[in-house]
């Protein structure tokens, strides 16, 4: 009993380091939707304090994991957003606030010292194949891999 107990809290702690990569749930995390025949467009919106940079890999890393859930092993990124201008423009705004500041636009509120303002989000969408196409694509087992072992993500229990 006390084996598991500790087993479990590792999980647990360990669903902390790995910066939030999860199912979206509380306005954090990735989501994926069909656009058509192997087309999928995925996203992946971070925390408040988390960066451009993480949000990119994440949305990267669920498309390697949506490729081969799929049956596929290539995927091609055929468009890509990501809202680091507004991220910067927002923060830089931020830093000047003071306690009743506020920033126009939807963009940062900050009230009785609680500042909140927009969360890194990147989109892509993406073509998914079965055999390395000609154009520039990403091998889904190879990015998968290399950014769990980057940001120390175990595969998730069922």
């Amino acid at each position: 009993m006390k084996q598991k107990c500790l087993i479990l809290m590792a999980l647990l702690l360990s669903g902390c380091i790995t910066g939030n990569y999860q199912s979206f749930s509380s306005g954090v995390g990735y989501k994926s939707e069909q656009q058509g025949d192997n087309i999928y467009y995925v996203t992946y919106t971070g925390s408040s304090n988390t960066d451009i940079k993480k949000a990119n890999d994440f949305a990267l890393l669920r498309s390697a994991e949506l490729t081969l859930e799929k049956g596929f092993n290539y995927f091609v990124i055929t468009e890509a957003r990501n809202n680091k201008f507004e991220l910067g423009k927002a923060r830089k705004s931020l830093a000047v606030l003071s306690d009743n500041g506020r920033v126009g636009g939807n963009t940062a509120v900050a009230s009785r010292g609680t500042i909140s303002g927009p969360k890194a989000k990147s989109e892509l969408t993406i073509s998914l194949f079965q055999d390395e196409p000609d154009s520039i694509s990403y091998d889904a087992r190879v990015i998968e891999k290399a950014l769990k072992e980057e940001y120390e993500i175990s595969e998730q229990p069922i």
